[in-house]
């Protein structure tokens, strides 16, 4: 048979080549051998250009898309090859594109080769859920109240989104290990995810914190009242506020406030702040409020007793007198600051007869900055006045009857004339 040659190598590109007959092993008795040259076609190979496979978070931009080759001949790869170029690889997948699985498409783009026409396959691109943090708000409240209500805040959103936009229903669950009777301190608030959902989003959780504070005990200095004179009496307080159903034992309060007034026993008669400070009180649980009292120094009493009198009838009535009783600080009425004198009276007068009257005693101009007054009456006692009866003497004639003899009655008090025979 003819030989046949080319200069054309498996390492040829694409193109037409010239085949070149030869006799070969060609033998005839009857012909001879006129040789025609033809064309050996070397067509491109079909290299498949696959979008490789992508992932990203929801709200992210997508990420730069690869392709990778395969069917490369004559140990070729993209690098030794006459491939120019990249593919045209795009997604209709968007920043707020839902999670989910979108095509790559993959596409000519500025592919060129001599060698190679191209196939392309599609890639996957997987839109993850992007996470969102869930934070416990801190908290506070009192020692012995309820919990407040807890809330949380959110970070993370894409998009530009809030927690109104983002498609997120329920609510996290928030919850702490500390009750009504957990003491001051600081508690960790957990977060989980309770009824949380969405379809874009996954949920990752921290912790706030629930700081109990101190509840105030109000601290009640006792009201007191003594009589001016007096010592102080006691002072007591009394406890405001307890929580929980406790009391002083309880509560673990212990100490004592230190209560005090500046009035004394001379301090005048009025209301006086009785002041007080913490002193040693401590509780593990309580603050305290101080709310003062007042000392009211009542005026002390004071008898005026009015004195008993005598006089004769026809007198004029004596000056009346009294004595006083119950003067405290060793005050006499001299120092007391008593002011005024007693109103001192009685019916009888230089006409009354002979007999007892009583003398009232009242308040008159009396007037006290530390006293009230109480009065005691006296009595007048009128006796007889001394009468001197005195016969005048008389002259007649002889003979002639007696005259009417005269009688003269005189009194220092009284004095009068009385006609007798």
């Amino acid at each position: 048979e003819p030989a046949s040659t080319t200069s054309a190598a498996v390492s040829s590109g694409v193109g037409d080549y010239e085949i070149v007959p030869e006799l070969g092993s060609l033998t005839s008795n009857k012909y001879q051998f006129a040789f025609a040259k033809g064309v050996l076609s070397i067509q491109q190979a079909v290299l498949t250009v696959t979008a490789n496979g992508a992932s990203r978070i929801y709200g992210a931009a997508n990420p730069s898309f690869t392709a990778s080759y395969s069917g490369f001949v004559n140990g070729e790869e993209l690098s030794t090859s006459d491939v120019k170029g990249t593919p045209s690889l795009i997604t209709a997948a968007v920043a707020s594109t839902s999670v989910g699985n979108y095509d790559i498409n993959a596409a000519i783009g500025t592919l060129t080769s001599k060698n190679y026409s191209f196939r392309f396959a599609t890639g996957l691109l997987k839109i993850e859920k992007a996470k969102v943090l869930v934070t416990a708000n801190n908290a506070s409240r009192i020692y012995g109240t309820e919990n407040p209500k807890f809330t949380a805040s959110y970070s993370g959103f894409a998009n530009n989104g809030s927690l109104a936009t983002a498609g997120v229903s329920g609510e996290p669950l928030l919850q702490t290990a500390a009750t009504k009777s957990t003491g001051i301190g600081s508690y960790a608030i957990e977060a989980a995810a309770g009824t949380l959902a969405s379809g874009n989003y996954s949920f990752e959780f921290a912790t706030g914190t629930l700081t109990i504070g101190k509840a105030t005990l109000e601290v009640r200095v006792n009201n007191q009242q003594r009589i001016y004179g007096q010592s102080n009496p006691a002072f007591t307080v009394s406890y405001a506020g307890f929580m929980n159903g406790e009391n002083e034992q309880s509560s673990q309060l212990t100490g004592s406030p230190v209560v005090s007034t500046l009035a004394n026993e001379k301090s005048e008669a009025g209301t006086y702040t009785i002041e007080a400070n913490q002193g040693t009180l401590s509780a593990p649980n309580y603050d305290f409020r101080i709310t003062f009292g007042q000392l009211a120094i009542g005026k002390a009493i004071l008898k005026v007793t009015a004195q008993n009198a005598n006089k004769l009838y026809g007198q004029a009535n004596p000056a009346f007198t009294v004595t006083y009783n119950g003067f405290v600080n060793g005050e006499s009425l001299t120092n007391s600051g008593v002011a005024g004198r007693p109103a001192l009276n009685t019916l009888a007068n230089e006409n009354s007869g002979v007999g007892i009257y009583p003398i009232t005693a009242s308040l008159g101009t009396l007037s006290s900055t530390n006293y009230d007054f109480t009065f005691e009456g006296a009595s007048l006692t009128i006796g007889k006045a001394s009468m001197k009866i005195k016969v005048a003497s008389a002259t007649r004639m002889y003979g002639v009857a007696n005259p009417r003899f005269t009688v003269e009655y005189r009194s220092e008090e009284h004095t009068s004339e009385l006609q007798s025979h």
